[in-house]
């Protein structure tokens, strides 16, 4: 993964992702520090040089903590874009696209049956996005699982399922210490 592997095959993908959660790093409520002076930057329209590189830096630091934050690898993909830098993007863009092949061979979140599996509530809104869906603004936990709706879409989807047993149980764990 750190290599940007794009010989990985799909369970090779699904193991590195799911078995994260068995990491004593894993930590689907954490929060860096470097989080807050990212959004500062990105919040403002137009970035110079210097403030590129605070991205990434920042961005690098976050992802050593919290490596599939998909939020912070695209936030690092638009850097490496505005340098020019056609490696390091597609580097990046690699390690994103493993963690959406996950994603995305859990299910297709349709029902609590086929629902995705994430190990991070944020990746049930940075999926909705990648599959072309706005947030409908509902949220609704059903035993183990977060239904989302979704706003009018000419699919005529309602909302997804997502399976968020490793989120809910690490935070079972935090509150057992």
């Amino acid at each position: 993964f750190m290599a940007s592997d794009t010989t990985m095959t799909l369970d090779e993908k699904r193991h590195l992702y799911y078995g994260y959660i068995y990491q004593d790093t894993y930590s689907p409520y954490g929060h860096s520090n470097y989080t807050d002076s990212l959004k500062v930057l990105m919040q403002k329209r137009q970035l110079s040089n210097d403030e590129l590189k605070n991205v990434i830096v920042f961005s690098d630091s976050i992802l050593t903590k919290n490596p599939f934050d998909l939020r912070v690898m695209n936030t690092k993909l638009f850097a490496y874009k505005e340098f020019k830098n056609d490696s390091a993007f597609q580097k990046t863009l690699n390690k994103f696209k493993i963690v959406i092949d996950a994603l995305l061979s859990s299910g297709d979140g349709r029902k609590k049956k086929t629902a995705f599996y994430v190990i991070n509530v944020s990746h049930e809104y940075d999926l909705l996005n990648i599959l072309g869906f706005s947030f409908g603004g509902q949220q609704t936990l059903i035993d183990h699982y977060d239904y989302l709706t979704v706003v009018e879409n000419p699919q005529k989807i309602e909302g997804f399922y997502f399976d968020v047993s490793p989120s809910l149980n690490s935070l079972n764990e935090m509150f057992k210490k």
